[in-house]
């Protein structure tokens, strides 16, 4: 089972200072300084799958390179700068990587993409 922890910086401060000593200066020791969090009321009308969804964002052009043969489609040139032009990524790569069994070992459940559009040239 995986478990995800959202942190703030000035609680990751505190959990980081050494017992009874307090990282801002103010001389309060860090167990003081940390105050229960508010009670999180459960939303109403949501989808019981989206409550405990695992969601991956992919660049689609950044992600897998599925069907070479397509790379210079519309005349593209690998002429762009490093990381600024196409790289090569697509549907194909996505669906291979679906097929393989990738993101259900990441123990994903929805995945996000990208717009599909023509890359700027």
């Amino acid at each position: 089972m995986r478990k995800t922890l959202a942190v703030t910086a000035a609680a990751l401060t505190l959990a980081l200072a050494a017992p009874g000593q307090a990282k801002d200066g103010s001389g309060t020791s860090a167990a003081e300084q940390a105050a229960p969090a508010a009670p999180v009321a459960p939303a109403t009308g949501v989808d019981p799958f989206w409550r405990n969804a695992t969601v991956y964002f992919l660049m689609t052009d950044r992600f897998e390179n599925g069907d070479p043969s397509n790379d210079r489609a519309y005349g593209r040139q690998p002429d762009g700068d490093t990381l600024r032009s196409f790289m090569g990524g697509d549907l194909a790569g996505i669906n291979a990587k679906l097929e393989s069994g990738y993101f259900a070992d990441l123990g994903v459940t929805a995945l996000w993409t990208t717009p599909v559009i023509e890359q700027i040239q």
